[in-house]
């Protein structure tokens, strides 16, 4: 990795730490990550996150300690039903939080 790419990860980094709920130690973020409701998002220490992956936290997303997720993820804490709803002619809304244990890839 050359000097430029690790100073751009290492800033990318810091500005994505300072905008989420809480991270932990020994973290990086490559660039070009989404976070949408990034207070929700909490991170634990010696994680590894790969680029162009989307969080959106209307609930709570925690990720534990010691992981690495993979190039592309996206972690979507809420769902819509395929269909309106008969008498209300609305699409039911759902929404779940979202929780990676320690040390997982």
């Amino acid at each position: 990795m050359n000097l430029l790419n690790a100073i751009a990860q290492k800033l990318y980094t810091r500005f994505v730490s300072s905008r989420l709920g809480s991270v932990g130690s020994n973290v990086l973020f490559i660039t070009f990550s989404k976070f949408f409701i990034p207070k929700n998002i909490h991170i634990g220490n010696n994680v590894f996150i790969n680029q162009q992956c989307i969080f959106v936290g209307e609930e709570k997303i925690t990720i534990g300690n010691n992981v690495s997720i993979g190039f592309r993820c996206m972690f979507i804490t809420s769902n819509s039903e395929p269909y309106f709803h008969p008498k209300t002619k609305r699409r039911a809304k759902y929404f779940e939080p979202i929780v990676i244990e320690d040390d997982v890839w």
